[in-house]
């Protein structure tokens, strides 16, 4: 189990989207990729756009699996978002997903 968590991305659309300029600056979004804005002193970043095998927001949005009424990306998706980013930082938690996943399949 991941036991802390330093922030929080947020991908957006439509109405989410303009809301979150309304709340901060809006700025290029450090992968070059889309905008961000960035809320509560990076805390929270929400993004137009998305990394990694997810150029599709509207997609990636609605296929989100709803855990009280709000969306997540499911666990499948984020173990391929975060192979498909190569990041050392995130093989500890491709490590966890892939061992989740693997539980869950029984």
């Amino acid at each position: 189990m991941k036991t802390t968590v330093h922030d929080l991305d947020l991908v957006a659309r439509g109405e989410a989207w303009r809301r979150a300029t309304e709340q901060g600056r809006v700025t290029f979004a450090a992968s070059g990729l889309g905008l961000r804005v960035e809320l509560f002193e990076g805390r929270i970043e929400v993004f137009d756009h998305w990394l990694a095998g997810f150029t599709d927001v509207d997609a990636m949005i609605d296929a989100a699996v709803r855990v009280e009424g709000i969306p997540f990306m499911s666990l499948a998706d984020t173990l391929r978002w975060k192979r498909g980013l190569g990041r050392a930082k995130d093989l500890p938690d491709i490590a966890l997903l892939e061992h989740s996943l693997a539980v869950a399949a029984g």
